[in-house]
């Protein structure tokens, strides 16, 4: 059957839509949201979507893909049934691409920016991910989705002891004041993800709820968290690498913990965390698990 690639336009979303939905079922998206991570990426023109049609201009399969410091991110691949023939050709022309624009490495999908749809492949989806380890990708860590509930929530002794190390180690937990706003930025310019901050250039500030770690008048930790309808909504979280392994991000934790409570919040859930353990270590469990894979673009011919 012939066949021919063109990059996606609006028009393709509704029926690209229906594909997606298809083939993610854990991961059903609105339209809103779909356009805003296949179409209006910061990052244009890098981020890239491509589709393959048949001679009726009907949708097989796409692609969706950008290049950021030198990287590569796969963002989406769906194709319509089992069609490995055109998964194979899409993820090559991706590759290739990205490549051409000075990524020697790709990932699956670990986007450093805010569009996209989840952080790696949920391990449910086991064709999909057996594709991309037979295409060369391998499995370089996990990240997961955690909730916890917090209807009869209180702090334990365990807990208590954690917030008084942070306060013991010269660590101050304080709520969010707006006179904060200025020193928040410096700390993100520090962290190891300021795109995770993104969102405070448009609402100059923090979510609704936010707590800060501070030594002196320095922030070195901070969260965010908000409640709606009776469910938290946890994160991000962030500590400035030097002030690990000081239970600052556990103080954090529970303190958010405490004010999510106090807000009607039954439950929460803390989305594409990592590393895990510290959720675990303070109640939470695991919702889904999601594999990041890695692929090294060196060998591949341009």
């Amino acid at each position: 059957m012939s066949h021919r690639v063109r990059k996606a336009a609006e028009k393709d979303i509704p029926t690209m839509l229906q594909l997606w939905d298809r083939v993610y079922q854990y991961d059903v998206s609105m339209e809103s949201h779909f356009r805003w991570v296949l179409f209006e990426d910061a990052h244009k023109p890098s981020a890239t979507t491509v589709l393959i049609t048949n001679e009726s201009d009907a949708i097989l399969g796409f692609v969706s893909f950008v290049v950021v410091n030198n990287v590569g991110h796969l963002k989406a691949l769906a194709v319509d049934g089992d069609q490995e023939d055109v998964a194979t050709e899409l993820l090559g022309i991706a590759e290739k691409s990205m490549q051409s624009e000075g990524a020697t490495s790709v990932y699956v999908v670990k986007y450093t920016g805010n569009h996209y749809f989840f952080p790696g492949i949920d391990k449910r989806y086991t064709a999909l991910l057996n594709f991309f380890l037979r295409n060369g990708y391998k499995e370089t860590e996990e990240t997961k989705d955690m909730y916890i509930e917090l209807k009869n929530f209180s702090l334990d002794a365990q807990s208590f002891h954690k917030i008084e190390t942070a306060a013991q180690k010269g660590i101050q937990i304080q709520k969010y004041t707006n006179d904060m706003f200025d020193v928040l930025q410096t700390f993100r310019s520090q962290t190891d993800n300021p795109t995770w901050f993104d969102h405070w250039d448009a609402d100059k500030k923090p979510a609704s709820g936010a707590f800060a770690a501070l030594d002196g008048n320095q922030v070195v930790g901070f969260c965010e968290y908000k409640v709606s309808n009776e469910e938290g909504d946890f994160g991000p979280l962030e500590v400035l690498m030097d002030y690990r392994d000081k239970k600052i991000g556990s103080a954090l934790l529970l303190k958010a913990m405490q004010a999510m409570q106090k807000l009607g919040a039954k439950q929460s859930t803390a989305k594409w965390v990592w590393p895990a353990r510290l959720y675990e270590s303070n109640g939470w469990l695991v919702d889904r698990t999601y594999a990041i894979l890695e692929k090294q673009l060196k060998d591949i011919n341009s």
